[in-house]
């Protein structure tokens, strides 16, 4: 059974029906026009954004370039500048090369003059010395006048060598050797008239040492000997020292 309705349908007017739909034809083109005013506004706008932000990016590389091609002439200046500079000190060096080698040249040829001269000194000096010999063990004077000590040691000597002979002559040079120390003797040089005078006196005492002879205790003889030659020597025993520990 239909539902019954209290209150009756009115009928809608023919006029009224086809009003409506043209208000809504309205309301809606009135957005639409407002949409796209906001969109072209919109859009402008990040046109402009857009338009500035690549200027700002091309006058930030311009400047850049221009920064870079600055740096790059600098570069290729100071290349320039240190190619020469390089080229000034190959020079330099050069010269340094030749100067070095004829300084060596220079010294190798001194040093051959100072060995030679060297060499020669040393043979007078042991041509000297030959004729010379150092005896040890003598009691020192104790006169204080030069001649007097002289001849106090030229008497010691004679005596103790008088199995010997006659082997030293008068006018044979007594000097001793050194400062006057408290607690040794001085060694004494004799200065002979020839290195066979030297030689027949020392190969004498040898003998006689040999045969027994006594001489008084300390008392010795010796070549005499260049400085270079008591460098080598205290050398050897220094060497020899030091093996023995």
């Amino acid at each position: 059974m239909p539902p019954k309705l209290d209150t009756p349908i009115k009928p809608v007017s023919k006029a009224a029906s086809s009003h409506r739909p043209e208000t809504v034809n309205k309301a809606s083109s009135s957005t639409d026009s407002i949409s796209n005013a906001d969109l072209m506004a919109v859009l402008t706008t990040f046109k402009s954004d857009v338009l500035a932000s690549n200027k700002s990016l091309s006058d930030l590389h311009a400047t850049q370039y221009k920064d870079l091609k600055s740096d790059l002439a600098d570069v290729s200046s100071q290349m320039t500048e240190m190619r020469k500079e390089n080229a000034r000190l190959q020079n330099e060096i050069d010269f340094l090369k030749e100067k070095v080698a004829t300084l060596e040249n220079s010294n190798v040829a001194a040093g051959s003059d100072l060995v030679v001269s060297q060499v020669l000194e040393e043979t007078i000096e042991r041509n000297k010395c030959r004729s010379n010999l150092i005896i040890y063990g003598v009691t020192e004077s104790t006169f204080g006048a030069i001649p007097q000590r002289i001849s106090y040691d030229r008497s010691t000597i004679i005596d103790i060598l008088k199995p010997l002979g006659d082997v030293i002559p008068l006018n044979t040079k007594l000097v001793r050797l050194g400062k006057v120390p408290s607690d040794s003797a001085r060694p004494i040089k004799i200065i002979l008239d020839s290195n066979e005078a030297a030689t027949n006196l020392l190969s004498k005492f040898n003998a006689l040492k040999r045969s027994g002879t006594i001489f008084p205790n300390g008392f010795r003889i010796g070549s005499d000997k260049t400085l270079l030659q008591r460098k080598l020597l205290r050398s050897c025993h220094s060497e020899l020292d030091r093996r023995v520990k």
